[in-house]
């Protein structure tokens, strides 16, 4: 198992007396597409030209001051989803750390206004392990209940949606690892150890 040193530097200050980090981590920043983007990138430009057709006409129908509002904000959350959440993706997976303890997950990330927040979970609450992997090791790993719904659950811990990790305070998802298939692995025995 690899530990990245500037990754364990990050949780080091987490950590409670006693516990050594086995594997740390950041997202891996080297592509700018992942496997979500397969269907979010669609749906981005669906959204984006809709809105962007519909301020344009809203403003050269002369419909008032109303319609030509209103369809701003549509069109900033279209441009937004369509290039805007993979710059912010980027510069949030650098300041993004994660790690496997003996004793739990942990991952640290850095909020929209500037501060940072913790998550971990527990391996002795036995909790479910699920990995999506894609390629070549690459993949996420959700320890923890993940959020309900499937569409949450597919970008669960990506940092270009600010939604991303609603309602998941029970879950560290572990978002863009190279060795997704390791962490899972070390994860489920850690657990298995926690219970005996």
């Amino acid at each position: 198992m690899l530990v990245d040193p500037a990754a364990a530097d990050q949780v080091g200050a987490e950590l409670q007396f006693g516990e050594r980090v086995l594997w740390s981590g950041r997202p891996d920043s080297r592509s700018w597409f992942v496997s979500s983007d397969l269907y979010l990138v669609p749906f981005s430009l669906l959204w984006g030209a809709f809105a962007i057709f519909w301020e344009a006409s809203a403003v050269t129908s002369h419909g008032g001051l109303f319609f030509d509002v209103w369809g701003v904000p549509f069109v900033a959350i279209g441009l937004y989803m369509i290039a805007g959440r993979f710059i912010v993706r980027r510069r949030l997976m650098r300041r993004t750390a994660y790690a496997i303890t003996e004793q739990r997950a942990i991952a640290i990330r850095p909020t929209w206004r500037g501060g940072r927040e913790t998550t971990s979970v527990w391996f002795a609450s036995s909790p479910p392990i699920s990995q999506r992997a894609v390629h070549n090791g690459h993949g996420t790993v959700i320890v923890g209940t993940s959020p309900a719904s499937r569409q949450l659950s597919m970008i669960a811990g990506d940092p270009g949606w600010p939604f991303s990790m609603a309602g998941a305070s029970s879950c560290v998802a572990l978002w863009n690892i190279s060795d997704a298939n390791e962490v899972a692995k070390i994860a489920t025995r850690l657990i298995i150890e926690a219970k005996t």
